[in-house]
C-alpha cells in the first residue's frame, strides 16, 4: 500500500471509528497543542516532508554538544541509516530534506533510556513525532509499541517505520508481532479498546508531551496503565513538554491518582536537566 491509498484508508477508518464514541471521548483524541497550530491533515505523500524535521528546529550544535557531547560511532551511523533510507524514498515529495535536529534529539533519548532502563526490552512509546526514537529502539532490538492521535505524525511514521524497520501496521492488521526489533503502530481508535493483556511493557516514554495532553486524555493513558495484566511500568519524559495548557503541578497531581510519584527529577545537571522519570508508589 503506497502512502497516498494509506492516508485514504486511515482517514476512513479514524471518522467511523470517531463517529461511535460520544462527544467527550472524542475530545480525548485531539491533540491541543498541536490543533493550535492549524496544521490540518496530511493528504499526499508529496507533503511528508514537511514532517522530515519540523521538531527541535536550530538545536543541533546544543544538542551534538551540550546534551551528548559528540556522538558515538553506532549512533552516527544509525543517523546515516535513516537519511539513506529517506534519500531513497522520497521522488515523490514537494522538495527534497532530511532530518537534522530532530534525529539528533531521539537519539539523545535513545541514549538516554539506554542510561536509566538498560534492561527494557518491551517499550510503549506514547506521542512518538517524527518517529526516528522508535527507530532506534527497534535497532537495538527493542519491542517497540508506538501510537499518535495527530494524523499527520502517524502518516509520517507509517512511512518512516516502513522504510527502515519491520513495520507491523495496525491500521492494516489486527494481530500483534512481538519479535525482537518489531514495531507495532497502534492508530488510536485500537489503542482505546486496549486490554492490557495484548503484549508486556517494561518502560512507557512520553517525551515532549506529558502537558501538553488534555486531562482526561493523559489520564486515559494512566487507566490503561493501571490495568491488572500490565506490571506497573515507570514512565520516561525526556522533557514534560509545552506548558501552555497544563503545569508540571497540575500533572504531577494526576499521576498521583494513580499512585504514580517523581522517582527521577534531573535538577541541575545539563544532561539530563528536563529529564522525569515516575514510578509506581505500590
Amino acid at each position: 500500500m503506497n502512502t497516498d491509498e494509506f492516508i485514504k484508508l486511515y482517514d476512513q477508518l479514524e471518522a467511523h471509528e470517531s463517529s461511535k464514541i460520544c462527544f467527550d471521548e472524542r475530545y480525548i483524541y485531539k491533540p491541543i497543542i498541536l490543533n493550535d497550530l492549524n496544521i490540518g491533515k496530511m493528504r499526499s505523500e508529496a507533503e511528508l516532508c514537511f514532517n522530515v524535521d519540523r521538531e527541535h528546529t536550530n538545536r543541533s550544535e546544543y544538542i551534538t554538544k551540550e546534551l551528548c557531547n559528540g556522538l558515538t560511532e553506532n549512533e552516527f551511523n544509525n543517523i546515516k541509516l535513516i537519511n539513506k533510507k529517506i534519500s531513497e524514498n522520497q521522488n515523490n515529495w514537494h522538495q527534497k530534506v532530511f532530518p537534522f535536529s530532530t534525529i539528533l534529539m531521539h537519539t539523545y533519548q535513545n541514549r538516554l533510556i539506554k542510561k536509566f532502563f538498560p534492561d527494557a526490552k518491551n517499550i510503549l512509546e506514547i506521542g512518538p513525532g517524527s518517529g526516528y526514537l522508535s527507530i532506534l529502539l527497534s535497532l537495538e532490538k527493542k519491542n517497540v509499541f508506538a501510537t499518535d492521535i495527530f494524523q499527520p505524525h502517524y502518516i509520517f511514521q507509517n512511512y518512516i517505520y516502513k522504510i527502515c524497520t519491520n513495520l507491523n501496521e495496525l491500521v492494516e492488521n489486527d494481530n500483534f508481532v512481538l519479535d525482537k526489533g518489531a514495531i507495532n503502530h497502534i492508530p488510536w481508535w485500537k489503542f482505546r479498546k486496549l486490554k492490557g493483556n495484548e503484549f508486556k511493557i517494561d518502560l512507557v516514554v512520553m517525551n515532549h508531551m506529558i502537558v501538553e495532553m488534555e486531562n482526561n486524555s493523559l489520564r486515559k493513558i494512566l487507566n490503561f496503565l493501571d490495568s491488572p495484566a500490565i506490571n506497573n511500568p515507570p514512565i520516561f519524559c525526556e522533557s514534560l513538554g509545552h506548558q501552555k495548557y497544563n503545569s508540571p503541578k497540575s500533572v504531577f497531581k494526576i499521576l498521583e491518582e494513580f499512585n504514580y510519584v517523581t522517582n527521577y527529577s534531573g535538577g541541575h545537571f545539563k544532561e539530563t536537566a528536563k529529564v522525569y522519570v515516575f514510578k509506581k508508589n505500590l
